[in-house]
């Protein structure tokens, strides 16, 4: 679908987050104790400007694709096992 700032034909979009992890810490190693996604950006592949806030508005976007499929070279470099929401 065309991106609503450049109108460039995309078929995944970028998601940025903002993240805050908990862990517990035993004197060897950080286990991972909780984890909370707080922000989302997703941005157009080809104009880098975001496009969505939240996964809901991605994939209006997207439609009728929703999926990523394997192996799809980015200009970031090969993405191997990433889908969208």
């Amino acid at each position: 679908m065309p991106c609503p700032k450049c109108g460039k034909v995309v078929e995944f979009l970028f998601c940025d987050t903002t993240e805050y992890a908990t862990y517990a810490y035993d004197g060897e190693e950080f286990l991972l104790d909780s984890h909370d996604t707080v922000e989302m950006a997703f941005r157009c592949p080809e104009c880098n400007e975001v496009v969505a806030g939240d996964p809901e508005e991605a994939d209006e976007i997207l439609k009728p694709k929703g999926k990523l499929a394997e192996g799809v070279e980015t200009s970031e470099g090969r993405v191997s096992h990433a889908t969208q929401a």
